[in-house]
């Protein structure tokens, strides 16, 4: 599942660690790497920041998550499956619940990743990944990159902004993914958002389900 920044007290290198930097953070102006001001509080599709005032207090309850929906209202829970035609699309975010709700719509990640580099981590929980195939869309361009996956495991990191799973017709896939903010492009966040997920693809009918409700998924 999910984890959001302490709503108590918070120091920078707790944050710093939450997002994926191993160098000293900034936390307001526009700076390289992304300030914390602008990783939770930019505005849609962009990263350019109405001010520079930002107080330690406010990135409390921010959070890093995937959700269900393009519109980042839905977060994913600890679990989610699709049992219909196999296949699950995930949109990351970033929410600030000063200025957006709680939603994941801050623009380093809403509606493209301009700068955020995020690993994919999949490990089988039962069989293995053969028959489980990856689709991504990174960067501010949106480009689409695509993985037949094998063996136990499978990584990748990336720009992403948001990624498609799924399964062969007549199969299953079973796995736990760890999506990791990596600010630094080198060090994972502990802001990891963990999903267990159970893919089948079957005709005839069957059943979708996901701790936080979810709507319809695209098809193939």
């Amino acid at each position: 599942m999910s984890s959001t920044i302490p709503y108590g007290t918070v120091s920078c290198g707790q944050i710093r660690e939450y997002i994926g930097l191993s160098d000293k953070v900034h936390c307001s102006d526009e700076t390289t790497p992304l300030s914390l001001k602008q990783v939770f509080f930019s505005p849609s599709n962009t990263i350019i920041l109405a001010n520079n005032q930002l107080y330690l207090s406010h990135l409390r309850g921010c959070k890093f998550a995937a959700y269900t929906n393009s519109t980042r209202t839905s977060v994913v829970g600890s679990s989610i499956a699709n049992k219909i035609d196999g296949t699950l699309t995930l949109y990351l975010g970033l929410s600030s619940p000063i200025e957006n709700s709680g939603y994941g719509r801050s623009g380093l990640l809403y509606t493209r990743n301009r700068g955020l580099p995020i690993k994919l981590d999949i490990q089988a929980t039962s069989a293995d990944l053969r028959n489980l195939s990856l689709d991504t869309y990174s960067g501010t361009s949106n480009k689409f990159n695509w993985y037949t996956l094998s063996g136990t495991s499978f990584t990748v990191t990336n720009e992403i902004t948001y990624f498609r799973l799924y399964t062969d017709i007549g199969t299953s896939s079973e796995f736990i993914i760890r999506i990791i903010p990596m600010l630094d492009g080198k060090t994972e966040g502990t802001g990891a958002h963990i999903i267990m997920m159970s893919l089948v693809y079957h005709d005839g009918g069957g059943s979708s389900e996901d701790s936080s409700e979810f709507g319809k998924f695209p098809m193939r």
